[in-house]
C-alpha cells in the first residue's frame, strides 16, 4: 500500500513539476505541441487524435452542430447534436460521458454509439459536465485563475448540469422527454439528479445506465482502493501544491502521453491496465492512439476526492466538507445520504463481468434501491471491461441493439 501511495505522489509532484515547467519555458512546450495537423500526421499520428468532436464527426460525414448552455450557476457547457438530415428523427437521445472524459468519448471511429444511433435515425446529443474539454468556461470566473471555478463534484455534474442539460435539449426539440444513456460517472450524475430533483423523473422516458456507479466499495482495482484510503493525505497534497484541476486536456502530462501512445500504443495499454485492470483485447492500436488524442479530458480534484469518499464508506452520499461546514450545507453533522428510492424514471441497468468498477455486490445494492429498473442486462464477455462501452470491437454487434431495444420499447 505505501508503495502505491508513494508512486501516486511521485505523480503528482511529476504533474506539478511539469506544469511549473511549462510556465517557466511555455515557448518550448508549446511548440512541441504547436505543429500544425498535417506535420504530425507525415511523422506518424494518428489523425483522429488530432481532430474534436466537430472535425470527428464532420470526418466521418455526419452533420453536427454544437449548441451552448449555461447553467444558472454560470458555467457554460457545450453540448453536440448529431443527426441525419434524410431521417425523421425520434425522441432526442442525451448522452453523458464518464469521469476525466468528454463527449469524444461516445464517437471513436468504426464503433461509437452515437454515430450507430444517428445511423439509426435518433436525434442524438453528447454532453458535456463543467471542468472537461469542452466546458471550461464561466460568466464570472477564470478557470486558470479561479479556483472557485472547481469547488465542484458529480453532485453538480447532476443537479445543475444535467438538469440544465435536458431542458436545454427538451426546449429546443420541442419534445415532452429525452431518451438517456449514461457512462459511468455519466449514471452518477443521473442517479443524484432524480434522487435530489425528483421532478426530473418526469423528463426522461428511460435511462440506459453503461457500467452504473453509484456505490464503489468493492471497486476491483487495489491501486485505485489504497489512493481512496490515504484521500485525506492526497487531499492535503493537491492543497498545498494548489491543484484544483486534473489531467486537464491542455496539461502537459496529459499532452505528454498522447505524444507517446502515437508512437508506442502499448504505452496506452499500460495506463488503460493500471486503471482499470482491462486488456486491449477489445481494441485496436488506431483506436488507442486516437483515445490517447482525447482523454483525459480533465475534472476538478473535489470530484475525486468526493468519489474517495463514497469508495471508502460504503455509501452513495454528498459530499463531506467536515463537520461545521457539513453544518453550514446541510444542517447536520454528516452529509445526506442520495435518496434512490426517489427515483421512479425508467431505468436499465448495463453491466459486464470484467468490469472492476461497476462489481456484482455494489450493482446488487443499488438495484435494490431503485424502484423502477426494466433490466439488469449483463454483457458475458469475459474480457468486456469498463472502458468497452464506448470503445470496444464488440460495441455494433453487442451492445448498440440492446440499447436500441430499450429506446425502441419505451
Amino acid at each position: 500500500m505505501r508503495t502505491i501511495l508513494s508512486l501516486f505522489t511521485f505523480g503528482l509532484c511529476f504533474h506539478q513539476s511539469l506544469s511549473l515547467s511549462e510556465d517557466l519555458s511555455p515557448n518550448v512546450f508549446q511548440s512541441l505541441f504547436s505543429v500544425k495537423t498535417k506535420d504530425l500526421v507525415k511523422i506518424g499520428y494518428e489523425e483522429d487524435a488530432l481532430l474534436d468532436f466537430m472535425g470527428l464527426t464532420r470526418k466521418y460525414g455526419y452533420p453536427t452542430e454544437e449548441h451552448e448552455v449555461v447553467t444558472p450557476d454560470g458555467y457554460i457547457l457545450s453540448i453536440f447534436r448529431i443527426r441525419h438530415r434524410r431521417c425523421n428523427t425520434t425522441r432526442p437521445v442525451l448522452m453523458l460521458h464518464g469521469i476525466l472524459d468528454s463527449a469524444d468519448t461516445f464517437i471513436n471511429p468504426g464503433v461509437g454509439l452515437a454515430y450507430l444511433l444517428a445511423d439509426a435515425c435518433h436525434d442524438v446529443w453528447c454532453a458535456n459536465v463543467r471542468g472537461n474539454r469542452y466546458s471550461r468556461e464561466h460568466i464570472k470566473w477564470d478557470p486558470d485563475k479561479d479556483k472557485e471555478f472547481w469547488q465542484f463534484s458529480f453532485h453538480e455534474h447532476g443537479t445543475v448540469d444535467l438538469a440544465a442539460t435536458v431542458d436545454y435539449i427538451l426546449s429546443e426539440t420541442k419534445a415532452d422527454k429525452v431518451n438517456y444513456i449514461g457512462h459511468s460517472q455519466g449514471t452518477t450524475s443521473f442517479f443524484v439528479l432524480t434522487s435530489t430533483r425528483p421532478e426530473y423523473n418526469a423528463k426522461f422516458n428511460v435511462a440506459v445506465c453503461l457500467s452504473p456507479v453509484a456505490y464503489l466499495y468493492h471497486v476491483g482495482n487495489p491501486m485505485i482502493k489504497v489512493i481512496a484510503h490515504f484521500n485525506a493525505q492526497v487531499k492535503a497534497l493537491l492543497d498545498t501544491f494548489k491543484i484544483n484541476e486534473i489531467l486537464g486536456r491542455h496539461e502537459l502530462p496529459g499532452r505528454v502521453l498522447e505524444f507517446a501512445c502515437q508512437f508506442v500504443p502499448n504505452i496506452c495499454a499500460i495506463v488503460r491496465y493500471a486503471m482499470f485492470l482491462q486488456n486491449r483485447i477489445n481494441t485496436t492500436d488506431k483506436r488507442l492512439r486516437t483515445i490517447a488524442g482525447h482523454v483525459p479530458a480533465g475534472t476538478s480534484t473535489k470530484n475525486l476526492h468526493h468519489f474517495s469518499q463514497i469508495i471508502n464508506e460504503n455509501v452513495f452520499r454528498m459530499y463531506d466538507a467536515g463537520i461545521s461546514n457539513n453544518l453550514k450545507l446541510y444542517n447536520q453533522t454528516t452529509p445526506p445520504d442520495y435518496d434512490l428510492s426517489k427515483v421512479t424514471a425508467p431505468v436499465v441497468l448495463v453491466c459486464a463481468k470484467g468490469d472492476v468498477f461497476a462489481t456484482p455486490a455494489d450493482l446488487k445494492k443499488l438495484r435494490e434501491q431503485l424502484p423502477n429498473v426494466l433490466e439488469v442486462f449483463t454483457l458475458t464477455d469475459s474480457n468486456w471491461g469498463h472502458l468497452d462501452y464506448t470503445a470496444g470491437n464488440g460495441i455494433p454487434k453487442y451492445l448498440a441493439p440492446k440499447v436500441m431495444e430499450y429506446l425502441k420499447a419505451k
